[in-house]
């Protein structure tokens, strides 16, 4: 129970940090907006036009200090590389798969259609690192958290949906204004952090098979297919005609779970047998 404290207890530490650095970021550029005379209505566009590029820094600059505090116990010369090579090895080709499979079904249930919008290539490539970010932050700091502070198995089941239910609420309510988090981007971080809690049964976790996940899947989907949880279709050059439903998404991410089980425990007893 007191590594679990020492979780959540580095998790409000690291979502504070994020609000002060956002709300700092924001009030430095509305200030020199305002400075050169530049209306509010101007001020708001621009700040959603960047709203990724804001969150990704304050997420990234939180992790950063948060993480410092974290290798002081681990006393490492490289902390950032050292906690990676900590980690194991994922079978790329056997987790891209039903990855893959996930994917294109969505695509199939959703049916994209042309959006009709200008393209931007930074904009969709700033939702796509943007995504990125906003996932692996969190999923890397409560990967670092389990290899600081390691959590009994059901304390591991308490934090995967804790955590994300913790984060996003918070960003929903101080970062983006009361703006809806969906149910899908929550399933989202539910399913990058139980990518890093199978792999850690039969041994290390895999920081790798998250990140797997955010770009086949995640990325993807909110940066090309207008799921995006911030500007949604505003700058995707496809859009879902009939969208997917939380229900749906959930149900094709429980079938790769179980096929990513089943290639896990497979795996595991291919190294015994070579042992």
């Amino acid at each position: 129970m007191k590594n679990l404290f020492k979780h959540a207890t580095y998790l409000s530490f690291y979502i504070v940090l994020i609000f002060l650095i956002h709300i700092s970021l924001a009030s430095t550029v509305a200030f020199f907006h305002f400075e050169l005379g530049h209306r509010l209505p101007d001020v708001e566009d621009w700040m959603l036009e960047h709203q990724w590029e804001i969150l990704s820094i304050a997420k990234l600059s939180s992790l950063f200090v948060i993480f410092r505090f974290l290798s002081v116990k681990g006393n490492f010369r490289r902390p950032f590389n050292d906690v990676l090579n900590l980690g194991d090895e994922i079978d790329y080709p056997e987790l891209s798969v039903g990855l893959i499979f996930l994917l294109f079904i969505a695509l199939f249930i959703g049916r994209p259609v042309g959006n009709d919008v200008d393209f931007y290539f930074l904009r969709v490539s700033s939702s796509f690192v943007g995504n990125l970010v906003f996932l692996l932050s969190d999923a890397f700091l409560w990967f670092s958290l389990n290899i600081f502070y390691p959590l009994e198995k059901r304390q591991r089941y308490i934090a995967i949906f804790a955590f994300p239910i913790l984060s996003l609420l918070f960003i929903q309510t101080f970062i983006l204004y009361g703006r809806n988090v969906d149910t899908i981007t929550f399933i989202h971080f539910v399913m990058g952090y139980l990518m890093i809690f199978i792999t850690s049964l039969n041994g290390k976790p895999a920081w790798n098979s998250v990140m797997l996940y955010s770009v086949v899947v995640q990325c993807t989907l909110n940066a090309f297919f207008g799921t995006d949880p911030i500007w949604e279709s505003l700058y995707s050059p496809f859009v879902l005609e009939t969208g997917i439903t939380s229900l749906e998404f959930l149900a094709l991410a429980v079938i790769v779970l179980g096929y990513f089980v089943y290639k896990n425990i497979m795996r595991e007893k291919r190294k015994k047998q070579l042992v």
